[in-house]
């Protein structure tokens, strides 16, 4: 009786231990995608022109668009 009674309360320890561990896991796996979503909030990919790009602007293109943009406004 005494060995049964171990052996439960080593199977209950073990079962607490790897629902810990997942636990444990899945918390870091949302930190590391919220981080991630976070960093790629601040500074999307899809954002406005880069100072390079706009050093290395066609005057030209430059000047149609401001001509467009007056025309729609």
């Amino acid at each position: 009786m005494d060995n049964q009674l171990t052996n439960w309360a080593s199977l209950l320890t073990l079962t607490v231990a790897a629902a810990a561990i997942l636990f444990t896991a899945a918390i870091l796996a949302i930190t590391k995608r919220n981080k991630q979503q976070s960093q790629t909030m601040i500074e999307p990919e899809h954002s406005l022109v880069r100072p390079q790009q706009a050093a290395n602007a066609n005057p030209e293109v430059v000047a149609r668009f401001i001509q467009a943009f007056n025309e729609n406004s």
